[in-house]
């Protein structure tokens, strides 16, 4: 609820923080201890990475690019002014539980090895429920989750755990023996 005026107490039930952020890998290096692998907040977060920069034209305008804003602008705000409770179909709901038993409750194989990534596997099935909500309001924009939903964030978190280890790998300031140890 917003309010206004003199609010002497507000208390916020089950609060929630989600952030959208993009660094290059060298920035962990210097941000992040070798600890913080370990700690509650490196298990909290989905590593997306390449190594590729796609070609852009310099000077490349979009046609359509004040309808795109446009459409943009709009679907965001209907998306901000959802909340309330998802509607699970029981084939999605099913589906995510037995991908959650499958790796005896870090979610299907295959279940990421790495070292730094030993804390997070066990946040995978909490990651693949909210691409999960990601999915199904984007693709409708409603708060019902259906099994399409579950089956694309399985495989869009599949996705970005391939390319976890590379990260590390991109890292700089590390010695050949911490290296070898990851690996």
């Amino acid at each position: 609820r917003r309010r206004t005026g003199n609010v002497r107490s507000l208390s916020i039930e089950r609060a929630q923080l989600n952030i959208l952020a993009g660094v290059a890998p060298s920035y962990f290096v210097g941000t992040f201890p070798e600890e913080a692998w370990s700690t509650g907040f490196a298990r909290r977060i989905i590593l997306v990475y390449s190594s590729e920069t796609p070609f852009k034209e310099l000077f490349f305008q979009s046609e359509q690019g004040e309808q795109e804003k446009q459409f943009l602008l709009k679907r965001l705000s209907h998306l901000a002014s959802l909340y309330g409770q998802l509607k699970w179909f029981p084939d999605a709901a099913e589906h995510l539980a037995s991908w959650h038993r499958a790796g005896g409750g870090k979610g299907g194989p295959p279940i990421p090895t790495h070292s730094k990534l030993e804390h997070y596997s066990r946040s995978r099935t909490m990651h693949t429920i909210k691409l999960t909500i990601i999915s199904a309001i984007s693709r409708t924009g409603e708060l019902v989750i259906e099994l399409v939903d579950v089956k694309r964030a399985i495989a869009w978190l599949l996705e970005a755990e391939t390319g976890m280890p590379d990260i590390f790998r991109a890292m700089q300031g590390r010695s050949d023996s911490q290296v070898i140890e990851e690996m």
